[in-house]
C-alpha cells in the first residue's frame, strides 16, 4: 500500500513580534496555543519555516537557533520552558555562518502533539535579532494509504 501526504493546511506564522530584537541566548516568550485536539483534523505532521532578517553585526563563530514544541496534556498547563527544560521539547537546530546577511531555515517532518502546543524560538547567534522581519511559520498536514 502507497503512502501520500495530503490535507496541507494553509502555512500560519507561528512567531513574529515575539522574535522583535530577542537578545542573543533568550528563548522569545511562547506563541499563543495551536489547537491540535478539538474535532475535525488532528494534525500529525508539520514543517516548520524560521527566518532570521538581517542582523546588524555578524553572527558568532557557532551561531544557531532552535525551535521548541510544547504540548499541555489538558488544555492548560504547559511544560516548563526554563532553560533547563526548555531542550526536552527541541524540534530542530540549525548552525548559521557568522555572516549577517538574512537566512531561511526549513525543516522536514515534525511530529505534533495530539494536543495544543505553543512554539518557541531560541537566539544563539551571538547578536540580537533584528527589530523586526523575524518569524517562524508552521504547515500542518496528514497523511493517508492510498
Amino acid at each position: 500500500m502507497a503512502y501520500k501526504h495530503s490535507a496541507l493546511e494553509t502555512i500560519f506564522t507561528a512567531l513574529s513580534t515575539e522574535l522583535n530584537s530577542l537578545a542573543n541566548g533568550a528563548a522569545c516568550s511562547a506563541s499563543s496555543a495551536f489547537d491540535n485536539d478539538s474535532s475535525g483534523q488532528r494534525w500529525p505532521s508539520a514543517m516548520a519555516e524560521v527566518y532570521v532578517a538581517a542582523q546588524g553585526s555578524n553572527r558568532a563563530a557557532g551561531a544557531s537557533v532552535s525551535i521548541y514544541i510544547v504540548p499541555t496534556t489538558d488544555g492548560t498547563n504547559y511544560g516548563d520552558v526554563t532553560d533547563e527544560c526548555l531542550d526536552a521539547y527541541l524540534v530542530k537546530s540549525w548552525s548559521l555562518d557568522d555572516g549577517a546577511l538574512a537566512a531561511r531555515y526549513l525543516t522536514g517532518r515534525v511530529v505534533l502533539p495530539p494536543t495544543d502546543y505553543k512554539v518557541i524560538l531560541k537566539n544563539t547567534t551571538g547578536q540580537a535579532f533584528a527589530a523586526s522581519g523575524n518569524t517562524v511559520k508552521l504547515r500542518e498536514f496528514t497523511g493517508e494509504d492510498v
